[in-house]
């Protein structure tokens, strides 16, 4: 799984490594001492025997912190990615669930097309209900009408509730390491954008529902979620109607419109 932050924990190995080749060009002149001058001087074998010790023992207590240290990390970075999961999970399934609504928008609003067997990506299903609406005659434009704005600004206001939640932890999440510059502008660029978009639904208006502002937004949402590596998959993905991904599915509850 990816993710936007990853490892934040860090082993400072350069720290441990130089130590062990202290400590080893330590012992190994002690040792090249004691070879030359041992056997001479008692007062020098003691200070070589002594530096010798205390090197060996720095090494040993040098690679065991060293092997402690690089599993706590990996602890503490396997609890860093279930604690990320935990906060951003909802807004990247919501998000999803929000693009996603085009394809089954085009299956229940305009079923005579055979759409539950067609493959697409989701700005691909954007263009087909928008294709598909023009198409319709009047009187099934006014038919999905409110259906389609309602379930587009349901979802919307879902996103925008995930986006809230995670902006009223972001000096907690930031003191956390769960938060960072990169994420920041995700998540602002996220909320601005549904922010506009829920504003986009409450107009209501035949002509407002494909207008240039809808294509801008489509484009936009395309460009932030590229922006946002954890979900930057799901732009290249072709798929049919509640078919994205097992746990990635929002079902309308409505009886197809024909």
């Amino acid at each position: 799984m990816k993710r936007t932050i990853t490892n934040p924990h860090k082993t400072n190995h350069k720290m441990y490594i130089l130590i062990i080749l202290i400590s080893v060009i330590i012992l190994s002149i002690s040792l090249c001492i004691q070879h030359k001058y041992g056997e001479s001087s008692s007062v020098c074998s003691i200070i070589t025997e002594i530096v010798q010790n205390l090197s060996y023992g720095c090494l040993a207590s040098t690679l065991v912190a060293w092997r402690i240290d690089c599993v706590n990390t990996k602890n503490a970075n396997q609890k860093f990615s279930a604690i990320y999961d935990t906060v951003y999970n909802n807004l990247k399934i919501q998000i999803i669930c929000n693009i996603c609504l085009w394809a089954e928008i085009c299956e229940i609003c305009f079923g005579d097309t055979n759409y539950n067997e067609q493959y697409h990506t989701w700005t691909e299903w954007y263009s087909e209900a928008k294709e598909s609406y023009y198409k319709a005659g009047e009187r099934r434009q006014k038919e999905v009408l409110p259906f389609i704005y309602d379930k587009l600004s349901e979802s919307v206001k879902l996103v925008n509730s995930a986006i809230s939640e995670i902006q009223l932890q972001r000096n907690i999440l930031t003191i956390n390491d769960v938060m960072n510059r990169d994420m920041n502008t995700i998540l602002d660029d996220f909320q601005f954008e549904f922010y506009a978009y829920a504003l986009d639904m409450t107009h209501r208006e035949p002509q407002d529902l494909f207008s240039e502002m809808m294509d801008a937004t489509i484009n936009d949402l395309a460009k932030y979620i590229n922006n946002w590596s954890d979900i930057a998959y799901v732009n290249n993905v072709s798929f049919k109607p509640r078919k994205f991904t097992k746990g990635h599915i929002v079902h309308l509850k409505a009886s197809p419109i024909r």
